[in-house]
């Protein structure tokens, strides 16, 4: 995967779940809201952001690490969803974990932008959701965080069109 198609794919995806709730705030009817299942789609959102993040990783070392947390993480989510012991603990211990390497991996790479951080953020917003209580600031933030990634995805998607051509 290119880093273009990944700036492209987050994007419309961040998109598809900011834009009908900004609507829905302006115009305080519910327009698309029922339609879009939107946890679902953040929860896939926070695997793809983390695989690809990993894939795209220099060192070594941090890549197999990260690989293999991304398994323990979907080890976790499938065992959140069973319903099985312990399915709560190992999906939480092992975002934050993945959560971690990333971030340590991308300070000592020096290779991400802005972008990526704000990816790192939802990551961390939706690790955050996950494990205390929801309340409507969490929504605000939640909504704000996808804004600000879809806003600046559209820019990094028109400054790499710019610089190709």
């Amino acid at each position: 995967m290119t880093k273009k198609l990944y700036y492209i794919l987050l994007t419309i995806a961040f998109g598809v779940i900011s834009i009908p709730t900004l609507f829905n705030v302006i115009f305080q009817e519910r327009i698309l809201i029922g339609v879009i299942n939107k946890t679902l789609i953040k929860l896939l959102l926070v695997l793809f952001i983390c695989i690809v993040e990993v894939h795209f990783m220099k060192c070594t070392l941090s890549k197999v690490i990260g690989y293999v947390l991304w398994v323990v993480l979907v080890i976790g989510i499938l065992f959140k969803i069973q319903h099985w012991p312990f399915g709560y603990e190992i999906f939480s211990m092992a975002g934050l974990l993945i959560l971690v390497n990333l971030i340590i991996a991308a300070s000592i790479d020096k290779n991400k932008g802005f972008f990526h951080y704000l990816l790192f953020v939802f990551i961390l917003e939706r690790f955050i959701m996950i494990l205390t209580p929801t309340n409507e600031f969490h929504w605000w933030i939640d909504v704000l965080i996808c804004l600000a990634i879809t806003i600046v995805g559209i820019g990094k998607i028109l400054n790499l069109k710019h610089l190709k051509s």
